[in-house]
């Protein structure tokens, strides 16, 4: 992701929570929400075993395109 992507990705997680959790009305009941927003803008991804990304869902989009050994990605679309 790099720094600059991971720095914008830190600063969507405060509103993006905010906002989901806006529209439940037991948020303030179940959750401290101030918490989590720290939580989430210092959780590293990187500590995350690669056994353990590859186990769980992800969606297609964020997922690599697996490469050929002259390095050039295989496409997985087929083309018209």
């Amino acid at each position: 992701m790099g720094p600059i992507g991971l720095g914008a990705a830190r600063l969507f997680v405060e509103p993006m929570y905010r906002a989901f959790f806006r529209d439940l009305p037991e948020t303030r009941l179940l959750f401290d929400l101030d918490h989590m927003v720290r939580d989430g803008k210092t959780f590293d991804y990187s500590a995350i075993a690669p056994e353990m990304i590859e186990k769980s869902w992800v969606p297609s989009y964020c997922k690599t395109l697996p490469r050929s050994e002259d390095g050039s990605r295989f496409d997985n679309l087929r083309r018209g």
